[in-house]
């Protein structure tokens, strides 16, 4: 017996199958084939092919849209890239004037962008935490033993 959600699934397969074959531009087509791939994933996770299913995430929707996804982007070290005409040159000619750091990279990220290098350490630092609490809470309970006689009550 076919499930609702296995004729949901089979039902966006086929919506992202036809779109990626109507669409004209690249990158649409790639994105559409990404989502694609996901739902592919979930059908294959739901008929029990685990490793198909983790292989069809990895490399389908994982590196083939970013393969694909990043054919637009200008060649590495291009100094005539949006990166290296927006704000790096700036940064190279104002970094001593401005923040007095010799180092450019620790001027950027400290001075220049020291709220998101803030953010990013506000985040990790509670994602480590989080973990730490997680680990000692498994350990508490594995520590406590059941009263045979009272499950309610400890030894």
């Amino acid at each position: 017996m076919i499930a609702t959600f296995d004729i949901m699934i089979l039902v966006f397969v086929l919506i992202c199958a036809i779109a990626a074959i109507s669409v004209k531009d690249l990158l649409s087509a790639v994105m559409i084939l990404g989502a694609y791939s996901f739902f592919m994933c979930l059908l294959w996770s739901e008929m029990g092919a685990v490793d198909v299913a983790f292989t069809e995430a990895s490399v389908s929707a994982g590196i083939g849209t970013v393969i694909y996804g990043s054919v637009d982007m200008p060649d590495w070290g291009d100094p005539h890239s949006p990166a290296s005409l927006h704000v790096s040159p700036r940064y190279i000619e104002k970094t001593m004037e401005e923040t007095a750091t010799p180092n450019m990279v620790t001027s950027v990220l400290a001075d220049y962008r020291g709220y998101d290098t803030l953010g990013e350490t506000t985040v990790i630092f509670t994602a480590g935490i989080s973990c730490i609490l997680i680990l000692r809470e498994r350990k508490r309970r594995k520590k406590r033993k059941i009263n045979p006689k009272n499950p309610t009550n400890h030894v």
